[in-house]
C-alpha cells in the first residue's frame, strides 16, 4: 500500500478526476503518453469521461465521450461515496529506478455506493514494457457491480474478470480477487541483434562466438537458447 507514503492526486472531487505526470513514456495500444487522467470512480483515463460513476460493460459500443471513459483502464469501475473524505484517498507514487519503474495509482479505503466496507485497490504502470497490472487488497466490498478490463476504443478492449462482459460490469463480493493481482501484458518478442564470432575456424579448435538477444516484448522470455552451426562456407549467415 501507498496509503502513507504516495502522494495525493489533487483536483479530484466527486464532479471531477485529477491527473499525474508520469516520469517515463507509458504505451497504452500503441499510444503514448507522459500523462494520465485518474477517475475518483476506480479508472485510468485517456481519452473520454472523467467521473462516470454508472459503469458499463468493457469493451463497449458507446462513442458518448461526455458520459463515458473511452481509452482507459479499470481495475474497479463503479460508483462510490464519500469521496475526498478521509479515511478515502486516491494516491500516486513511482517505486523502482529507470529503466524499470513503476507508477502506481492506489484508491485506498473506497466506500463503494450502498455498501458499509471499504476496500483498497491499485493499478500500476510498468516502465519499458508497458505492462499493467491491477493490485487488490484483501478486504473484499460488501456490496458492488463493478467493471473491470481495459479498452482501447469503442468495440476493442480486453476483459479482466469473467464478471465484466460487454454487456455489463457485475463484479461484487464473490469476484474480488482478495490480496491478488491480474496483469496485461504483451507476449516476449526477441530479435537478433549484434553477431560475431572468429573468422575463421579450424578442426579440434574452440569457436568464440557471441549473439546479443533483444527482447522488445511486455514480458519476460524464460529458457531462451542461442544455437551457433559451422558449415563449409566462409560467410557469416544468420537465420
Amino acid at each position: 500500500s501507498i496509503s502513507s507514503t504516495g502522494a495525493v492526486v489533487s483536483g479530484i472531487t466527486s464532479f471531477t478526476g485529477g491527473t499525474v505526470n508520469l516520469p517515463f513514456s507509458f504505451s497504452f495500444y500503441g499510444q503514448s503518453t507522459m500523462s494520465i487522467g485518474v477517475s475518483p470512480y476506480g479508472y485510468l483515463y485517456l481519452s473520454g469521461d472523467d467521473v462516470t460513476s454508472s459503469n458499463i460493460g468493457i469493451p463497449h459500443s458507446d462513442s458518448s465521450t461526455f458520459f463515458y471513459p473511452q481509452t482507459f483502464m479499470a481495475p474497479w469501475w463503479d460508483g462510490y461515496g464519500s469521496i475526498g473524505t478521509a479515511p478515502s484517498t486516491i494516491r500516486f507514487q513511482v517505486r523502482g529506478a529507470a529503466p524499470q519503474r513503476e507508477a502506481v495509482i492506489e484508491w485506498a479505503s473506497m466506500l463503494p455506493t450502498g455498501s458499509s466496507t471499504r476496500i483498497s485497490f491499485q493499478a500500476s504502470l510498468f516502465e519499458g514494457t508497458n505492462a499493467i497490472r491491477f493490485s487488490y487488497g484483501t478486504t473484499a466490498p460488501q456490496v458492488s457491480s463493478a467493471s473491470v478490463s481495459i479498452q482501447r476504443a469503442i468495440n476493442e478492449g480486453v476483459s479482466g474478470l469473467s464478471c465484466t462482459t460487454t454487456v455489463a460490469g457485475n463484479c461484487g463480493a464473490l469476484n474480488w480477487p482478495a490480496g491478488q493481482a491480474l496483469e496485461f501484458f504483451l507476449p516476449p518478442d526477441l530479435s537478433l541483434g549484434v553477431i560475431s564470432g572468429d573468422q575463421a575456424a579450424y578442426a579440434g579448435v574452440n569457436y568464440r562466438a557471441t549473439a546479443v538477444v533483444r527482447n522488445q516484448g511486455g514480458h519476460k522470455a524464460t529458457n531462451v537458447g542461442v544455437r551457433f552451426y559451422l558449415s563449409s562456407n566462409p560467410t557469416l549467415e544468420v537465420s
